[in-house]
């Protein structure tokens, strides 16, 4: 029974190295990790797919280990943040959002032009 931890430390440490071999993980670059918080000391050495379900269409998906490796390292996103939206759930959000403030500035030029408009009389 003592050998249960070295065992299963054995065969994630397996696991990872096919994992990088197969392309499925990719190493963790700290010094491109945007993080002042405590948080980056617990941080991965790699990043590995990981499974998640959407939230909002409820299909499985897999953030990959290049998509996480962009996120946190290019787009320098929050440590603690993990995908919640597959691709077209995203998509969908962005449109609607893009729909939602042209909606708004359409708002504000109608309220400027009645404004303008009374200042002229």
């Amino acid at each position: 029974m003592s050998d249960l931890p070295s065992t299963r430390n054995g065969r994630r440490i397996a696991k990872l190295a096919d994992d990088i071999a197969s392309g499925r993980a990719a190493k963790v670059d700290k010094a491109k990790i945007d993080c002042n918080s405590p948080a980056i000391l617990s941080f991965p050495s790699y990043y590995i797919d990981k499974p998640f379900r959407c939230n909002e269409c409820g299909v499985d998906q897999v953030w990959t280990a290049r998509q996480q490796q962009w996120w946190y390292e290019v787009a320098k996103g929050h440590v603690d943040s993990t995908a919640v939206r597959c691709r077209r759930c995203r998509k969908n959000l962005q449109a609607r959002k893009r729909r939602i403030e042209a909606s708004r500035q359409a708002g504000l030029a109608r309220k400027a032009a009645v404004r303008d408009r009374g200042s002229d009389v």
